[in-house]
């Protein structure tokens, strides 16, 4: 749910970090546009040569270093937030009462230090890099598009239109093959602890078989999960990508048109049908990152979770500091 994400953000810095990967990234994707918006004015013969080249020099140093820090800042708050989830998790598992672990397999604990943990180190920072980057290259392709040529914006529109009607459609069944895949390793850690802890008693009873298999079904279970959720996002992907292209050839006409009416001028047609072909595979890129993101957001949702597991009393109250010679 939103809650969580507006949970991971206030680990991440809370507003003021929020505010700065907004301006980071408006500052790359303004840059990318100033660098293509320059070509076409070298092209057109607007500025002279030494001025366009010192510009575009310039341009692509910046592009360079604003990227270095969307990356930096992206991956440092994420991997910051990851490191204050673990340690308060830790503290609150370490002073949990006896209940929880009645009621928690072993398994499931060892998995939320282990496979969500280690989701939010390396699929969290990278998938909120993708998503943003990509928000904001189609953000600033429909402005740039819908400024030079607002005819581009029709069947530009249409086929982000399409992509939101098979998120809508297809996205639960992204949903429950991801928590399937989550669910499905809990098994596979706490049967392994079982193993560990009882391997003398299974060699006793020779039951080194059996457990085996056990174990070799929760990883199939588990493997089942894991495809399911990657066949679901392809399918997504293919058909957003496809309504794309014919979107793409759409756009193209309608700028070939003009241009050759007269009413666009060819170094603009240009550089529209580059930021058009710009979004060729984007989409369906779009969709199955953001997918991927708001999925995986779950093992951020299981450790906020068991960072709200109520505590023992604590071990040492106010009072005892004032009794001379309490153990």
């Amino acid at each position: 749910t939103l809650k969580t994400y507006w949970n991971l953000l206030k680990e991440m810095g809370g507003i003021p970090m929020g505010i700065l990967i907004f301006c980071v990234i408006t500052a790359s994707q303004m840059t990318t546009v100033a660098y293509g918006r320059m070509l076409g004015a070298w092209l057109g013969g607007t500025f002279p040569v030494w001025k366009c080249v010192a510009i575009l020099g310039g341009l692509v140093g910046f592009g360079i270093f604003i990227n270095n820090v969307v990356f930096l800042v992206l991956g440092l708050s994420t991997l910051e937030a990851s490191k204050k989830y673990h340690k308060k998790m830790l503290h609150k598992v370490i002073n949990a009462k006896v209940l929880f672990f009645d009621t928690n397999p072993v398994g499931q604990v060892i998995n939320r230090f282990s496979k969500d943990i280690g989701t939010m180190d390396k699929f969290i920072p990278v998938g909120i890099t993708d998503v943003l980057n990509i928000i904001g290259v189609m953000t600033m392709i429909l402005i740039t598009t819908g400024i030079f040529y607002p005819l581009l914006l029709a069947p530009t529109l249409a086929a982000v239109a399409v992509a939101l009607i098979l998120i809508y459609l297809i996205y639960p069944s992204i949903e429950q093959s991801k928590r399937f895949d989550l669910r499905s390793k809990d098994p596979v850690f706490g049967l392994l602890s079982e193993t560990l802890n009882g391997i003398v008693i299974m060699r006793l009873y020779n039951q080194e078989g059996n457990f085996k298999k056990r174990i070799r079904d929760n990883l199939m279970k588990s493997a089942k999960g894991n495809y399911s959720f990657m066949v679901a996002s392809k399918v997504v992907g293919f058909y957003a990508d496809m309504a794309y292209h014919f979107a793409v050839i759409g756009c193209i006409y309608i700028i070939t048109s003009g241009a050759v009416s007269g009413s666009i001028q060819p170094y603009l047609a240009a550089f529209s049908i580059s930021l058009i072909l710009g979004l060729s595979g984007l989409i369906a890129f779009g969709l199955v990152q953001f997918s991927s993101l708001n999925i995986s957001m779950a093992s951020v949702a299981r450790v906020q979770e068991f960072c709200d597991i109520p505590s023992e009393p604590p071990q040492e109250l106010d009072g005892d500091k004032s009794k001379q010679g309490w153990p």
